[in-house]
């Protein structure tokens, strides 16, 4: 397969939904793969935002009897205690 094709290629992948492609052809092969994104993400740089609200939004939330506290970030992902469930916690 040529540069040429596998430009085009690509070019007619990037208006579409499709993740992964996978072409074998007179015995070469390749495969096309990308990471979909979200489209509403939030470009907030990192410590631009206060966070005595949420320390206090939290505290209210206990107050009124739950048991939960609810942490709200602008940032998804897991939280780890320790880097294994026998290990000690990181703090």
């Amino acid at each position: 397969m040529e540069l040429d094709e596998i430009k085009q290629l690509l070019e007619l992948l990037g208006g579409t939904d499709i993740t992964e492609l996978q072409i074998e052809r007179d015995g070469e092969k390749l495969k096309i793969k990308r990471e979909r994104f979200l489209s509403s993400y939030d470009a907030t740089p990192p410590g631009s935002q206060p966070a005595a609200p949420a320390a206090a939004e939290a505290k209210q939330e206990t107050d009124e009897g739950n048991k939960h506290v609810s942490i709200t970030s602008p940032i998804v992902g897991i939280f780890h205690r320790s880097p294994a469930p026998e290990a000690p916690p990181f703090v």
